[in-house]
Order: C-alpha cells, then structure tokens, then sequence
C-alpha cells in the first residue's frame, strides 16, 4: 500500500485528487500512518516502514505545504540494527513546526523518542 494525501479548502466540500506521499519498495509495508496540519495548511505525515522481520520496523516522514509537492521521505529513527521502532504520532503547532514520537527498543525495554522540525 502506498501513502496518498488529499486536500480540501476550507469551507469546502470537495477534495482534490490524491497524490502519493511515498511508495513501498518490494517486501515492505506502510502503516501506523499519522498526519497533522497547522490552519494554513504546512503538513507533516510519519509512518511506520515495515519489513518481514519486526525487528526492521523503521519510522519515516514526510511534509508538504498546501499547493506543493511532498518532501521526500526522512528517516527519524535510529536503529541500530535489531531494535525496531513503532507507534508513530505527530502534531503541529500554529507556526507549523511539527513534533513526532515514536517508541524504539533497546534491547531490554521499550524507550519513547521525539524528533522535532521546524
């Protein structure tokens, strides 16, 4: 499955046509998919990248101003080979910097982690 967005002004209705955010490669799943926006319209998605094995469970993100394209996918974890990172969430403030968090592993307990952009 890949990730598409669609936007809609406000007071309106209607939507505009999807647009992919990011598309799997083979073997791999998008889910836990988060998006947040600010009033005018600055968006930031976060997701969970997902292989065969849990262990490979990786956090990404994305972000888009209204009328422009979506960046390219960034990796915000920082696995270190076996630890998977899952449960992504995301929010924006009014300025339309964004914060998300995530739960990584160490090996012994699961920690929660944040990574902010402005």
């Amino acid at each position: 499955w890949s990730v598409q967005a669609m936007h809609s002004e406000p007071g309106s209705s209607v939507w505009g046509a999807p647009v992919t955010v990011v598309l799997p490669s083979a073997g791999i799943t998008l889910k836990d998919v988060r998006v947040a926006a600010n009033g005018a319209g600055r968006a930031h998605a976060v997701w969970t990248r997902a292989a065969s094995a849990p262990a490979a469970e990786t956090i990404e993100s994305a972000r888009c101003v209204i009328g422009g394209a979506w960046s390219a996918p960034h990796r915000l974890d920082s696995r270190d080979g076996s630890n998977a990172a899952t449960l992504p969430r995301i929010a924006v403030d009014v300025s339309g910097d964004a914060i998300a968090v995530f739960t990584q592993h160490d090996g012994t307990r699961p920690n929660v982690h944040a990574n902010r952009f402005e």
